[in-house]
């Protein structure tokens, strides 16, 4: 029912009554229903460090691909100082902390992944963060996605877009059925 093109590789993904990942996501996907995501904190498999260059990490195909399904989910057009509802901040320094109510809503998500300002205050010690750079917030996005036992380094099943639902609610397998666009 729903694509997404262009997130600068050739990645397609609809969801729908099938789920379809093709290059440079090469997924292995069955047509069996995914199993549930592990409850809140139930799916930590210990502490998911990133021995690896962040930037060497995110140039890998199959790591690009699955943080620019994550933004174009999140509706951030790929920005890093997007805030929640479309607007922007001007400051790298911290979270930029701005509530936005929008759509009934008030959110403090922020960033190319609309992380809420609690997970931020909590993930940026996970990764070394002293400010909310890019850089930062990739290495963040890949942290979660670890977190809910998903390695972005690896192919994505439809299970683990159901996991990465669980932190990032406009993908399938979100607590917030209301908020999953795809």
């Amino acid at each position: 029912l729903q694509q997404w093109n262009n997130l600068g590789t050739s990645t397609v993904i609809r969801i729908g009554d099938n789920l379809k990942v093709s290059a440079p996501v090469q997924a292995s996907l069955s047509s069996t229903a995914p199993t549930p995501a592990p409850a809140d904190g139930a799916g930590f498999l210990g502490d998911p460090s990133l021995n690896i260059d962040i930037v060497d990490l995110v140039k890998k195909k199959n790591v690009k691909a699955a943080l620019g399904m994550i933004a174009v989910a999140e509706g951030t057009n790929n920005s890093y100082n997007m805030l929640y509802g479309g607007s922007k901040f001007d400051s790298y320094d911290d979270h930029p902390r701005k509530y936005v109510k929008k759509w009934g809503r008030t959110s403090s998500a922020a960033g190319r992944y609309q992380i809420l300002e609690r997970t931020w205050d909590w993930v940026k010690t996970k990764v070394s963060a002293n400010d909310f750079s890019p850089k930062n917030q990739d290495k963040a996005a890949i942290w979660l996605a670890k977190y809910r036992g998903v390695d972005l380094n690896e192919s994505l099943t439809e299970d683990d877009i159901y996991k990465l639902g669980k932190e990032w609610a406009s993908l399938p397998g979100s607590p917030d059925a209301e908020q999953v666009k795809y």
